[in-house]
């Protein structure tokens, strides 16, 4: 499962500091062509936003229908300063308006 997977919800998970619930987007893209990479990824979130707004996570977990939910993107590739990055904030404060918080970051794990 990754981004270039839009039906598909990758990983779902709760913290223990604070119960948010986590939906998590693991996106191993190049970024070559920036305007593509977001598209795929564009349609990947709003897949978990409808996830979100539909009501099927609280159907999923019904007993953390209260807590927080914020969908989560871990790049392989760190995406380029400037427009990409002005792009994944502003996702950030359309999300926010639907009580969704959104953050990435680049993965430095092993994949």
């Amino acid at each position: 499962m990754s981004v270039d997977n839009p039906d598909e919800i990758d990983f779902v998970g709760q913290s223990r500091e604070t119960g948010t619930i986590r939906l998590v987007i693991s996106d191993h893209l190049p970024w070559e062509n920036p305007e593509a990479h977001l598209e795929i990824l564009r349609r990947k979130v709003d897949r978990y936003a409808r996830f979100i707004q539909s009501g099927d996570l609280n159907a999923m977990v019904p007993e953390t229908r209260d807590n927080l939910k914020a969908i989560e993107v871990f790049f392989l590739m760190t995406p380029p300063r400037g427009r990409v990055t002005t792009w994944l904030e502003h996702l950030g404060s359309e999300l926010a308006k639907v009580g969704i918080d959104f953050s990435y970051q680049k993965f430095e794990g092993r994949w």
